[in-house]
């Protein structure tokens, strides 16, 4: 393989998102030939020089991701990347998230990647981003990626060392590439943490409600916030969300102090709290009108926004229902379009399914799932055990007011051990922890004729392990 003076070695990395973001805008459908030509003509040059070529294929998708406009069957053909080198099973915006691309890169033999794909700027930024963080050196092509919003475009400009197709030619002729610029992760860009708490701190006179909580959350992801009643969870969200003043510490929204630059975060933050803030007198339609003027939406887009958004979370018939009438989990779920009418960068969920029956539950959880994969970050608080394992990438395990423990469900196990041994000792109930489930049965077969019970280690065994107290929910 040829190496540039510079020492570059450059793998082109393909990302096809097939039936995801890129799918579910007609405008983005209408305008997608000339990105995938230049896309080709790059993949091209790549592979006529000998150079490695990379897919990356997102699968899966469900059927509301689908483009269903009359040329949906060509759209599909066309959109599609055959013959992907490596196959990502799980939806991230950062492609970095699964170590199998920067093995392959590595692989290949190169130190540097030229990102391209039929996928939203948005997420090629994330991508983009997230090479630094394996090392790698990272290009993009911006003429060869779809993006319907120009802020996109902008931040691409701002951030990303841009190489176009005559680039390209100069690159695999011989000539050094100029180095790209030091990561910065720009105020409003697309840099991977939207959400950053430092040593939050909130008092009520003698009473510490927040003490010294720090986190962050990444972009794209399900954040859970864990804990029983009582333990800071709402207060920590509403002063996240600037409801509340925090006594001391830092909170910073996509960049943005929520101290100094209130407006700016507080325009990318979209919120449904415990209590429905819907008027019970209008109906779905109505109380979505009125939440789009709170946010000056203009009023050329307001009626195409309230479709849009009633479609992609499937209100239909009950657009024209009074709120009075419906459910608590329909009024919940009409709660949530109406936060997400001014497209936030993070969505706060407060205990969105407290009190609803399990069917409305489930309900929730299905739309957690939509929002999440149609692109919006998710901070959700929630005392539900079950609710945080299903729904959340990472989870932050809150308790008096301290974070005691933050990670995967995976991770969280893994600090007492994956799997439980329960067994009865006189009247009471004993567990032992262990990390695998052959030094379980190893454990279990010294108990004799007690009774006993091999399981996977649960949250709440790390929240009780971990604090000692009674369990969640």
């Amino acid at each position: 393989m040829r190496i540039d003076p510079l020492g570059k070695k450059l793998a082109l990395v393909m990302v096809d998102m097939q039936k995801k973001f890129v799918l579910t805008h007609e405008d983005m459908a209408r305008q997608h030939d000339a990105p995938i030509a230049r896309m080709n003509e790059i993949a091209a040059m790549f592979r006529d020089a000998g150079r490695p070529v990379i897919h990356v294929r997102f699968i899966g998708g469900d059927e509301h991701t689908r483009y269903k406009g009359p040329d949906a069957d060509e759209f599909m053909e066309e959109m599609t990347i055959a013959d992907s080198d490596i196959i990502v099973d799980k939806l991230h915006m950062n492609c970095f998230k699964d170590s199998r691309l920067a093995e392959a890169v590595r692989e290949a033999g190169c130190d540097s990647v030229l990102l391209v794909g039929t996928v939203t700027q948005y997420c090629v930024i994330s991508t983009y981003y997230g090479a630094f963080d394996h090392g790698l050196t990272p290009y993009i092509s911006t003429d060869a990626c779809i993006s319907t919003k120009d802020e996109y475009n902008q931040a691409a400009s701002v951030i990303c060392k841009n190489l176009d197709a005559d680039d390209v030619r100069r690159y695999l002729a011989g000539q050094p590439l100029d180095d790209c610029p030091p990561i910065v992760y720009h105020r409003g860009s697309m840099g991977d943490r939207i959400v950053e708490v430092d040593d939050l701190v909130v008092r009520f006179g003698d009473f510490t409600a927040v003490d010294g909580v720090s986190f962050h959350v990444e972009r794209g992801e399900v954040f859970g916030f864990l804990g029983p009643n009582g333990a800071g969870k709402t207060t920590t969200i509403r002063t996240v969300t600037t409801i509340q003043r925090p006594t001391s510490g830092r909170i910073l929204i996509d960049g943005y102090d929520t101290s100094s630059e209130f407006l700016e975060a507080r325009k990318r933050i979209g919120i449904a709290q415990q209590h429905i803030s819907l008027d019970n007198d209008l109906t779905i339609r109505q109380n979505l009108k009125h939440h789009a003027m709170l946010h000056k939406i203009p009023k050329d887009r307001i009626d195409r926004k309230i479709e849009e958004s009633a479609a992609l979370l499937e209100l239909g018939d009950h657009m024209d229902k009074k709120v009075q009438e419906l459910s608590g989990g329909w009024k919940r779920k009409s709660s949530i379009v109406a936060s997400i009418i001014h497209d936030p960068t993070v969505l706060f969920l407060d205990e969105p399914t407290a009190g609803l029956d399990t069917r409305s539950r489930h309900m929730l959880w299905d739309l957690v799932r939509k929002l999440n994969r149609s692109g919006t970050t998710i901070f959700l608080t929630t005392h539900y055990i079950e609710e945080a394992e299903s729904l959340c990438d990472r989870v932050a395990i809150i308790d008096s007011g301290r974070i005691i423990a933050t990670g995967t469900v995976d991770e969280l196990r893994d600090m007492i051990g994956r799997v439980a041994v329960e067994w009865e000792e006189g009247d009471s109930n004993e567990t032992s922890y262990f990390g695998t489930r052959e030094e379980a049965r190893a454990f279990a077969e010294t108990l004799g004729d007690r009774y006993y019970n091999i399981r996977r280690t649960s949250l709440e065994d790390v929240f009780l392990e971990l604090t000692g107290k009674g369990g969640l929910q």
